[in-house]
């Protein structure tokens, strides 16, 4: 079984300001030994306990990272736009985060999934929630987006030789 702790940014910064969240974040990946890990989650975020059991109980076997589902809500209510997403939160000594805000990991592979998910609520003002839209009938922000490339590709091509 690997060792794991849990570092939320917001409540270990204090009322600090963050220009560089790949900075802060490698502060932490730096002291870990081999075989530790550290579940990473922001302040508006929430690891279920059926999460953290299941980071319990990886055996290590040297991958760097894994990707951690997450499940998007807007004032607790949830839409499909979006959900849901992978974030690289559960992370070894063998990787470091980069670019400032929406940082990610290098190396990029090899890594692992976890399908427990992370609960994300963002309260108050937001871009969501987004009005469905339709193309030929179909809800678009329902369906995966490469069959939202595949439908818009093929509208072009209709559009390009004149059929309807």
């Amino acid at each position: 079984m690997v060792n794991f702790s849990i570092i939320d940014i917001g409540k270990e910064m204090g009322s600090k300001k963050i220009e560089d969240f790949s900075k802060v974040r490698n502060s932490f990946i730096e002291t870990l030994n081999d075989e530790e890990y550290i579940l990473f989650v922001d302040s508006d975020e929430e690891a279920p306990k059926l999460l953290l059991e299941l980071c319990s109980k990886i055996i290590y076997t040297g991958i760097p990272y894994f990707r951690v589902r997450r499940v998007n809500l807007v004032d607790w209510k949830w839409y499909a736009l979006g959900n849901p997403d992978y974030n690289d939160r559960l992370v070894s000594n063998k990787v470091r985060f980069h670019g400032r805000v929406h940082e990610a990991v290098r190396p990029r592979r090899p890594f692992g999934v976890i399908d427990a998910p992370i609960i994300h609520n963002h309260i108050g003002l937001t871009r969501l929630p987004l009005p469905a839209y339709y193309f030929h009938g179909i809800r678009l922000d329902i369906v995966p987006f490469v069959f939202r490339c595949y439908v818009a590709f093929n509208h072009f091509v209709a559009s390009v030789i004149g059929k309807p």
